[in-house]
């Protein structure tokens, strides 16, 4: 009977190890699990969102034999790195620039975009006359992939 009367109660620190060690795990997992939607959810965003663009563009030089566009913007491709370089590969490229020209979005009746408002520096969409390749200029980081226009990788994003 003192036994029992002894006893001390309370949480052992072998109990509490365990128990902190299971939600460092279930933490982890969570977190793991959040970034990977996060990163999905931006691709199909800018997907949607340039693959929209891109039709429009192209309904608008359809139906006005002329892209939407105001003004001519001249792509260094040294300023892109060159793993991101195959995005350009279709275009013509002269003394290592390429000629595109900034699509205005007003033209094509877009009014709600994330991207492309020229608030600051290369937040413009532009088309290639070439081509017909509308690309982002400022390109969207997800990941360890930077992209400037709709790749097979965002294509198969949003099932196109």
């Amino acid at each position: 009977m003192l036994n029992k009367l002894n006893r001390k109660k309370g949480i052992s620190l072998i109990v509490l190890s365990i128990t902190i060690v299971v939600m460092i795990i279930l933490a982890s997992t969570i977190i793991v699990s959040y970034n990977g939607i996060l990163e999905d959810t931006l691709k199909k965003d800018f997907a949607k969102e340039i693959y929209s663009i891109q039709k429009l563009v192209e309904q608008y030089k359809f139906l006005n034999n002329k892209y939407p566009i105001s003004e001519e913007h001249i792509l260094d491709i040294n300023q892109i790195e060159e793993k991101y370089r195959f995005e350009f590969e279709k275009e013509k490229i002269i003394y290592n620039t390429i000629k595109l020209y900034v699509i205005d979005l007003s033209k094509c009746d877009v009014q709600n975009v994330k991207r492309g408002n020229g608030k600051i520096k290369d937040d413009i969409y532009v088309v290639s006359k070439e081509t017909g390749q509308v690309y982002y200029m400022m390109g969207v980081k997800i990941s360890d992939m930077k992209y400037y226009t709709l790749t097979d990788d965002l294509k198969n994003e949003i099932g196109i």
